[in-house]
C-alpha cells in the first residue's frame, strides 16, 4: 500500500508538470531503432543471470560525522564512492568497503562553500569533483580528497550538468526558471547550454516545438563515452540524443497496450487552472492503465535500463543494444545470495549499475516477508545474509550489479 501511494504521488507531480511545460525538440523517429515493451504484472520474464553476472553488497559506515538521509547520486571512481545526499545537502566520500573517508566542501557563502547542491560530476580524467550549487549559481571544483581548487559563477539555473569536449560543460535546463534573455520564442525552448570553465555560455541548444512532447518531472540525462548525451521525456516515449550540438531521436519506445492514446494526451495537454473534472478523471484513468513516462533511465555501451510505473507498480526494462534482446520485470528476480528486489538505479558505468536502499526499508520488507507463509527457504537465507551486519537506522546500502557484456 505504501508503494502504491508513493507511485501515485510521483504521477500526480508529473501530471502537473505535463500540463504546464511544453518541450520543443527535433525528433525524426522514423529511422530510430524501436524497443517494444509489454509490461508484465506477475512473473518475471528473465532470471538474474540473464542481465547480471554478480552483485556485491556494500553497507555504508554509520557514524556521527556522516549520516546519509538519502542517496540522490552515486559515482564510483578510484575505488571510492562519492555520494550526493540531497536530503542532508552533502557530498560524502566512502572507500570501496563502505568506510567513511571525508565530506566534500561545506555549507556556506564563502569560497569552496555551497548553499544547495543540485548535481555533481566526478571527473576521472582530471581527478576532480565538480559540484553545482543551484542557489549560489556556481560550480565549485575540488580534488578527489576534497581540497578546494577554484569556482566560477553561472547566470542561470540548471537541472543537471555533464562534461563536454575540450573542457566545456553541458547544462541541462530541465524544469527550471531562467531569465528571458536565454529563451527564444522564434527558435523554440532552450534545452541545453554549453559553457566554459569561467561560466561563459558558448552555445545554446534549442528544439523545434512539438505539441505532444513535454518535459518530465524526473528529468534525467545519461552522458556517453563518445561525448554525446542521451535523455528521456514522457508521453512521446522516445530516448533522445544530443550530439554535435543537435538533438535527434535515439530510440523509439513502444508500450503497446500501455501507450497513452492520442485522445487522452490531448486532454492532459490542455493548460487549465484549476483542473477540470474531465482532466482529473482522465489523469486517474491514464495513471491506472497507461505509462505516462520514465522514472529512471540509464545507458552505457551495451545496455539501456528504463524504469516506469503502470497500474501503480514499478516496472523495469533491460535492453541489450548489441543483440536487441529485451528483458522485462516488475522487480528483479531473486538470486540465492541476496535480495534483488531493491533495485533503484543510482549510477551506471561500463561494467556496473549501482543501486541503493535504506536499511529501514530493508527491515520493513523483511517484516512483510516473515508474515508470508509461502516464503521460500532460499529467500530466508538471502535475508539472513543481507541483514547480518546491518541495523535498522544505519546508513543506506549500495548494491553493485555487474552487467552481462555478451548474451
Amino acid at each position: 500500500m505504501k508503494s502504491n501511494k508513493y507511485i501515485f504521488f510521483i504521477q500526480v507531480i508529473l501530471f502537473f508538470t505535463l500540463i504546464s511545460i511544453s518541450c520543443k525538440t527535433d525528433t525524426d523517429s522514423k529511422s530510430s531503432p524501436v524497443i517494444e515493451i509489454s509490461p508484465h504484472f506477475s512473473d518475471n520474464s528473465f532470471i538474474f543471470e540473464d542481465v547480471f553476472q554478480s552483485v556485491d553488497i556494500i553497507p555504508l559506515e554509520t557514524n556521527s560525522e556522516c549520516l546519509i538521509g538519502g542517496i540522490t547520486k552515486l559515482v564510483e571512481a578510484n575505488d571510492s564512492y562519492y555520494i550526493l545526499d540531497g536530503v542532508n545537502n552533502i557530498v560524502a566520500k566512502f572507500d570501496r568497503e563502505g568506510k567513511f573517508i571525508t565530506k566534500i566542501g561545506a555549507l556556506g557563502n564563502g569560497p569552496g562553500e555551497y548553499l544547495k547542491i543540485e548535481d555533481i560530476i566526478v571527473d576521472k580524467d582530471s581527478q576532480t569533483i565538480k559540484l553545482y550549487d543551484i542557489r549560489g549559481r556556481k560550480i565549485i571544483i575540488y580534488d578527489f580528497d576534497g581540497s578546494y581548487i577554484r569556482e566560477f559563477r553561472l547566470h542561470l539555473f540548471l537541472k543537471s550538468i555533464a562534461n563536454a569536449e575540450n573542457g566545456y560543460f553541458w547544462g541541462f535546463i530541465g524544469n527550471t526558471t531562467n531569465s528571458r534573455e536565454i529563451q527564444s520564442k522564434k527558435t523554440g525552448e532552450l534545452k541545453f547550454i554549453k559553457f566554459d570553465e569561467k561560466g561563459k555560455i558558448v552555445d545554446k541548444i534549442f528544439g523545434r516545438e512539438h505539441s505532444e512532447i513535454h518535459l518530465p518531472f524526473f528529468e534525467h540525462m545519461s552522458p556517453q563515452k563518445d561525448g554525446s548525451i542521451s535523455f528521456v521525456e514522457p508521453l512521446q516515449n522516445q530516448i533522445f540524443k544530443l550530439k554535435n550540438n543537435e538533438i535527434s531521436s535515439h530510440y523509439k519506445i513502444k508500450f503497446n497496450s500501455c501507450s497513452v492514446p492520442k485522445e487522452i494526451r490531448n486532454i492532459l495537454n490542455q493548460n487549465r487552472t484549476p483542473l477540470t473534472t474531465k482532466q482529473k478523471n482522465t489523469f486517474s484513468e491514464a495513471n491506472r492503465n497507461y505509462i505516462l513516462g520514465f522514472i529512471q533511465f540509464y545507458e552505457n555501451n551495451n545496455w539501456i535500463i528504463l524504469q516506469y510505473s503502470v497500474k501503480y507498480r514499478f516496472q523495469f526494462a533491460f535492453y541489450h543494444k548489441p543483440t536487441g534482446k529485451l528483458f522485462e520485470s516488475s522487480g528483479l528476480p531473486w538470486s540465492t545470495t541476496t535480495a534483488n528486489l531493491f533495485f533503484t538505479p543510482s549510477y551506471i558505468d561500463d561494467k556496473f549499475i549501482y543501486s541503493n536502499t535504506s536499511s529501514f526499508y530493508l527491515y520493513e520488507r523483511y517484516k512483510e516477508e516473515q508474515d508470508d507463509n509461502k516464503i521460500e527457504e532460499k529467500r530466508i537465507n538471502s535475508w539472513n545474509i543481507l541483514l547480518k551486519d546491518i541495523k535498522i537506522n544505519d546508513n543506506p546500502i549500495i548494491f553493485k550489479y555487474k552487467l552481462q557484456k555478451g548474451i
